[in-house]
């Protein structure tokens, strides 16, 4: 039987001991590999899955460089490194890591229960490929952290990192990145004549930081889960501090060159040589500690400022409860528990009052209005749900909250998979949120050989916090913090169950083929589903860059000949023809070219493909009020408003219709 490294990473010499150090040196690179994409999760994966109609791919190696990459090449590249990581890693173990990643296959499995009702297609495949990408994600995690044990630190850092990165982001977003986008929209708009949208002149106008994420809520959701993680290993961890260290002088200093002349860039090159050099090669150790010190204060200051700045009243309420919650879980010493609660619950509700002032309850309200109306889809349809997509259809019928606002997710971890695929999907997404506060409230309380439970502390309240805040967000859409959060996870000390339940010899060949081949089974499936998926969505990308202009592309956009738009069309509904949005996005520019024949045939498509859509019904029936189809647009109008009876665009124009029928005009 091939060798697997010890605690300390070595390999024990045996008859097999080249291919065991290949292997073994692989492995090394793979923890490399996976280091690079866990610091690149909240960077590159911050976009939204589940909303099928709003896509984006960079062009270019710049947008590349700078923007979010498409929500879909994450469970690519998650189950093309399950299959590597499977093929390279040695037999896993029965343990608490395992138990975790198996709550999560099992949470990708239910939710294809959620294709059965689906009326879009797209929302369900979106949704599959995403939860298989992070069950991928998690058992390649767990079969890496099992065969190099001795590569934690190294995930350990990456996530920091990334942490602070992001961060730094923001206080750059804050800063100039507000001003220098409200001053490219201008230009673009005096260049191009295209005026921004209210809803974006809105966004623009307020100040909440969400960079690198797509939204500041999400942003806010990665800073709880990540603070406590990130001080602690400033404290304990010199490699960490030198690292964080190194990294931000070099990220301030980029940014500042750019406002400073010759004489400044100088000063600020010298300046930077002379800390790096201090920090990588003369590192003062004997004031290790009062760096140390800094270092945590000044990463508290800007990480929870920049949360400060979210304006996400949800994280903060999540975050005091999570330290009430982990301090109430650990056994520390009973009177300091008492004390610490109520200082934190003290300090959160004035956090709050602060993080208020000025703002109204209204968000609050409807957020209270969307787990109402999931609580009804699921008993509506408890067996199978609504199916994934389906939600934002029922909520425009069955919200109570006045106004056209209408949300793909209920904004709630456990509702999402209830009110969209079942009963199975409640229990597994309660099990999946609750497994590791209940591991850790076991562990502690059998006082294992444990003594410092700094890290853990830190991780499992960053999960904790997490977890309360996916009880009023869409965390579970965001694949960057979602896979951030597993691995932390996975990164708990368990105790007596790090060493894994013991096995007879045949019984672990048995497991361990079982768990390989399900695993590669998985990966192949993750692959297949989410590879076909993005590359339908690179179609639908390049059919939308070629029918819809945008202030970007403005300059040089040409109008595209007809023919143009036929092919494109044709390469997407081939790559995707379940999809009703490239039928939608050429009726758009049909309509834009006042071809209302074809507007009605690419809009019957989109109806016939989403049959609950609200806004198709709308579009079709004004390309039949221009073709002087009538009665069919006064039928169409009228499926609009009963699909969203708060529509009072759709209203009136039903009844401006119907007015003119009984007219006679």
């Amino acid at each position: 039987m091939m060798s697997k490294p010890d605690s300390t990473g070595t390999i024990p010499e045996d008859d097999n001991g080249s291919l065991s150090n290949l292997r073994h040196r692989f492995s090394g690179w793979l923890c490399f590999i996976s280091a690079v994409i866990i610091f690149l999760l909240p960077i590159k994966f911050g976009g939204i899955v589940g909303v099928p109609e709003i896509l984006f791919f960079p062009d270019n190696a710049i947008t590349w460089l700078i923007f979010t990459w498409p929500v879909m090449l994450f469970p690519v590249l998650s189950s093309l490194l399950l299959l590597l990581v499977t093929v390279i890693a040695g037999g896993p173990k029965i343990n608490f890591r395992l138990w975790v990643s198996l709550t999560w296959v099992i949470l990708a499995l239910t939710s294809i229960i959620g294709y059965a009702n689906a009326s879009t297609k797209d929302f369900p495949i979106q949704e599959i490929s995403h939860l298989f990408g992070i069950a991928s994600f998690c058992l390649a995690v767990y079969f890496l952290i099992e065969y190099r044990p001795d590569m934690k630190g190294l995930l350990i850092n990456a996530i920091v990192l990334s942490a602070i990165f992001s961060a730094l982001m923001g206080l750059q977003q804050l800063i100039w990145g507000f001003k220098e986008t409200l001053d490219y929209v201008y230009q673009q708009e005096l260049k191009t004549g295209l005026k921004t949208t209210a809803h974006l002149q809105n966004r623009l106008g307020q100040t909440r930081v969400y960079s690198p994420f797509t939204l500041c809520n999400s942003l806010a959701a990665h800073l709880i889960l990540t603070i406590p993680l990130c001080i602690v290993m400033l404290w304990k961890n010199p490699t960490t501090l030198k690292s964080a260290i190194a990294m931000s002088v070099t990220i301030i200093f980029l940014q500042l060159t750019g406002y400073c002349g010759p004489f400044g860039f100088f000063l600020l090159s010298v300046s930077w040589a002379a800390i790096m050099m201090v920090t990588l090669f003369k590192f003062p150790e004997k004031y290790t500690r009062q760096i140390s010190v800094a270092a945590c204060l000044l990463c508290a200051l800007l990480m929870f400022s920049i949360l400060y700045f979210t304006g996400s009243r949800g994280a903060v309420l999540a975050f005091g409860l999570a330290i009430a919650i982990t301090v109430a879980i650990f056994p520390f010493n009973l009177k300091a528990r008492i004390a610490c609660m109520l200082s934190v619950l003290t300090a959160t509700a004035a956090g709050l009052y602060f993080i208020n002032a000025g703002r109204h309850l209204g968000s609050m309200e409807v957020r209270l209005d969307y787990f109402a109306v999931a609580i009804k889809i699921f008993k509506q349809h408890l067996l199978l749900g609504t199916g994934w997509g389906d939600f934002f259809h029922e909520y425009t019928i069955l919200k109570t909250f006045e106004g056209t606002e209408a949300p793909h997710s209920s904004h709630n971890f456990i509702l999402d998979f209830a009110s969209q695929s079942g009963i199975a999907g409640l229990i597994a997404a309660t099990v999946t949120l609750l497994l590791p506060i209940v591991i850790v409230i076991m562990r502690t309380r059998k006082r294992t050989s444990i003594t410092d439970y700094t890290l853990d502390f830190a991780l499992i309240l960053g999960w904790t916090a997490w977890m309360l805040h996916s009880l009023s967000d869409i965390n579970l859409q965001i694949p960057g913090t979602v896979a951030t959060a597993l691995l932390m996870i996975m990164l708990l000390r368990t105790g007596e169950q790090d060493s894994g339940t013991a096995l007879s010899s045949s019984r672990k060949m048995s497991f361990n083929f079982a768990m390989k081949t399900a695993a590669i089974l998985i990966a192949i499936f993750t692959l297949w589903i989410s590879a076909g998926r993005l590359g339908g969505e690179f179609q639908q990308w390049q059919l939308i860059q070629l029918c819809e202009p945008s202030m970007s592309n403005q300059e040089k956009f040409q109008q595209p000949a007809p023919a143009q738009v036929e092919n494109a069309l044709r390469d997407a509904t081939k790559a995707v023809p379940y999809s009703p949005f490239p039928w939608a996005t050429a009726g758009n520019f049909t309509q834009a070219t006042g071809n209302w024949l074809m507007t009605e045939i690419f809009y019957r498509k989109a109806v016939e493909l989403s049959p609950e859509r609200a806004s198709f019904y709308h579009r079709l029936a004004l390309a039949q009020m221009m073709l002087g189809k009538k009665r069919e647009a006064l039928e169409n109008i009228g499926k609009a408003s009963a699909l969203f009876p708060n529509s009072t665009e759709y209203k009136d124009l039903y009844a401006k219709l119907s007015g003119n029928m009984e007219k006679g005009k």
